[in-house]
């Protein structure tokens, strides 16, 4: 295909990420729409991309399949519009076995059958703390036998837990307020580190996406995300 993009191979239930420049006029998280369409065999799946600030958008794709993998892409921005590529996806690594998901009512298995038996832990605001404490929590976890950790993802403020995080995950302040339609790409980016950090552990990150614990000093609590 003409001018089409190829690309590494990704592993089996790995991360296939394609990161293009886009314009930042206006409000991109709210006026662009960017979505992917990858197909493989007679499978296709749409995507959403998204933007991640400093004129960069982003799609991300876990492929299920083995073999090769075609995308194209759809948008209202001419430079993000029609494009095409391809990548491999080779088998994964012995220790990585996919998605956990519900076997049936009782039961748990990652994606390739391999059985999952949750036993689990709460860190509800670890990832807000300090460097040292959240690099003393990893090793703890990393000498445990915890194979999840239930987590919040919004900022948390309450009796154990009274500082507030270095950065917030919409553009504003506590005293100012937060505008909400525009998110804070370092806050996010902060998420996904631990998060991937808890991935090389092979610990499942159970994320609490709203919660009432930051006493309204946030107003994350009384977050309205309907129409967003």
């Amino acid at each position: 295909m003409e001018n089409a993009m190829f690309h590494e191979p990704v592993p089996q239930w790995a991360r296939f990420e394609l990161q293009l420049p886009g314009s930042t006029e206006g409000n991109p998280y709210l006026d662009t729409d960017w979505t992917v369409i990858f197909r493989h065999d007679k499978t296709e799946q749409k995507v959403s991309g998204f933007y991640a600030g400093n004129g960069e958008y982003v799609v991300r794709f876990m492929p299920s399949d083995i073999g090769d993998w075609t995308y194209e892409t759809f948008s209202n921005l001419p430079e993000l519009n029609g494009l095409h590529g391809s990548f491999t996806c080779i088998p994964a690594a012995a220790s990585v076995h996919g998605l956990v998901r519900t076997l049936d009512e009782i039961r748990f298995a990652y994606a390739d059958g391999t059985p999952f038996y949750p036993f689990g832990t709460t860190a509800y605001a670890w990832i807000y703390q300090s460097e040292a404490l959240r690099t003393a929590t990893l090793n703890t976890l990393a000498e445990g036998v915890f194979n999840k950790i239930r987590m919040c993802l919004f900022p948390k403020n309450y009796s154990f837990n009274a500082e507030e995080p270095a950065f917030f995950p919409f553009v504003g302040s506590s005293e100012k307020g937060f505008d909400y339609t525009r998110f804070n790409p370092v806050y996010w980016e902060h998420v996904e580190n631990c998060i991937e950090a808890l991935l090389e552990l092979q610990i499942e990150a159970d994320l609490i996406l709203f919660h009432p614990y930051d006493k309204g000093t946030m107003g994350f609590r009384s977050y309205d995300c309907r129409g967003r």
